[in-house]
Formats: C-alpha cells, structure tokens, sequence
C-alpha cells in the first residue's frame, strides 16, 4: 500500500510542476483559468528548483486552494475533526503535501504544455510530447483539483488519508500526528 501511495503522490507531483513548463497556446486574457494555470505552474516549477518543503509550501499557500482540498481529502471523516483544529489540520496538509512534492521534484523537467480548452472552472491541456490530457479545475483564481490519467488526484488524497485515519485507529490526533 505505501508503495502505491507514493507513486499516486509522484503523479500529483508531476501534474503540478508540469504546467509551468509551457505557454498557453491562446492569450491569457481570452480565458482566465489558463493565465490562473500558468501563474501556477511557474510556481510550482520555481519551487521545483529550490527543491525544498518550504517553496513548495509558498507554492501551494499561493496557487492552491488548500482548505478545499485539505477538507475534501478529509471526507466523511471531517465531522471528527474538532472546529478547534481545522486550522492546524490545513496547515499540516500544506506542509504535508509540500513536504511529499520536495520529495518528486526531480521529476519536473522537460515538455511543454498547450492550453487545449478552457471554461470558467476547468483548463485542459496537453502534454508535449506526449498528447496526454490534463485537467485542471479551479475556483476563482486557486487549483482545486487536478485530473490526469482519468483519475483526480483529489479523490487520490482523500484514500490516502482515509488508510492514514484508519492507522491511527479513527483518532484524529494520532493521524495529524502523522502529517507532521
């Protein structure tokens, strides 16, 4: 199961680094998702270079909507959590998930990415070479999910802290004890 974990996080990885590493092929101000996910990728490249937790970590604070994605990884067990630590709780899933993407930047290199289409919450685009499909949904100017392979890499978290809940026997001190 680790091992599975760590590829599936190796793929979020990728996918967020990979959008810096090319222009949209339509201006950014015909579509402003596709300027919202280019910002993004060049973030996430920058902190690629640094190739530490704590760029990474300014990359997510800055481009990624944290709070949404921190409580829809969480799911159903977000009536556990008591109110007190929801703040605690997102900041550890930043730095958790900052702390997993220092550990696969050495993946963001090469390719390009070409803006195919794009709506209000949703950019899909291609990778070059390649021609493989990404998805990208937004909410306002934040990255909410990211879709590659068919699969959301959302839906990916939400598994994996359910294994991490479940380790720690349903108490939710123990599993933010293991995002640190």
């Amino acid at each position: 199961m680790r091992a599975k974990t760590l590829v599936l996080f190796a793929i979020f990885s990728l996918v967020m680094g990979l959008a810096a590493l090319g222009r949209p092929a339509f201006a950014s101000r015909s579509c402003a998702g596709a300027h919202v996910a280019q910002n993004a990728g060049k973030g996430f490249l920058a902190a690629a270079r640094a190739g530490s937790p704590a760029a990474f970590s300014r990359a997510l604070g800055r481009y990624v909507n944290m709070r949404r994605i921190s409580f829809f990884a969480l799911g159903r067990y977000r009536r556990k959590l008591p109110r007190r630590d929801y703040g605690r709780f997102v900041r550890l899933s930043r730095q958790y998930i900052a702390r997993k993407l220092a550990r696969y930047a050495g993946g963001f290199r090469g390719g390009s990415v070409e803006v195919t289409r794009c709506s209000r919450n949703t950019v899909e685009t291609r990778l070059r070479p390649g021609g493989q499909r990404v998805l990208w949904r937004l909410s306002g100017r934040n990255i909410v999910d990211v879709n590659i392979r068919n699969v959301w890499l959302g839906l990916v978290l939400r598994d994996h802290y359910s294994s991490l809940i479940r380790r720690a026997g349903g108490d939710m001190r123990r599993f933010m004890a293991a995002l640190r």
